[in-house]
């Protein structure tokens, strides 16, 4: 299946400790023979697990999530509703006007290539092996802390309810621009003063 169209999936809570759908095959080389996988308008909810996880190297390459609500059983903004791989080389992979409540959009992980635009949920969780990650124009809901953290990214234009924020260590060649922090912003700059590194806020 390439094309799942409003369809809903109802983890009912701790009753199934699984993941809602898993992808684990597909890749940049096999693109031509339709490895994207497309989500688009649907709801995958109460789920213990993830509602969506991406597991290998490239796996669902392309693919894009389209609309439609994704949350978990628990809030929080440590428990992603999206995950993706830990380890990549590429996912040119998309997420657009997705509904996360109160849990953070996507973890994600060694993402390479990920766009979340015009998303709601808590921010996305990232790490120094994220890479070329575009979050733009969402609501990121919550409270707390939260860390932009990885690889040639950019980070822009965000509606943002957290109000501490940390620039990572091991952040760099990052654009972040232009979001909104009614609440105010507390932030703490972790990132080394280096000259080939290239923060721009």
């Amino acid at each position: 299946v390439h094309a799942v169209l409003e369809c809903r999936l109802h983890g009912n809570g701790a009753t199934y400790t699984g993941r809602g759908v898993v992808v684990d095959d597909g890749g940049a080389a096999t693109i031509t023979t339709g490895w994207w996988r497309r989500l688009a308008f649907c709801e995958i909810v109460d789920m213990e697990s993830y509602c969506v996880e991406f597991v290998d190297d490239s796996g669902g390459y392309g693919s894009e999530m389209i609309g439609g609500t994704y949350t978990r059983t628990t809030a929080g903004a440590s428990l992603a509703s999206v995950k993706f791989p830990s380890t990549e080389t590429n996912g040119n992979r998309r997420m657009i006007g997705v509904f996360c409540f109160g849990n953070s959009i996507a973890d994600l992980a060694a993402s390479d290539n990920t766009l979340i635009q015009g998303c709601e949920g808590s921010p996305p969780l990232m790490t120094a092996n994220t890479l070329k990650a575009r979050v733009i124009g969402n609501r990121l809901a919550g409270s707390g802390g939260a860390t932009i953290d990885g690889q040639l990214g950019v980070y822009a234009n965000n509606a943002i309810a957290h109000t501490a924020w940390t620039l990572s260590a091991t952040l760099t060649n990052t654009v972040i621009e232009g979001n909104n922090w009614p609440g105010g912003l507390t932030l703490t700059d972790s990132v080394p003063v280096d000259a080939s590194n290239y923060i721009s806020m």
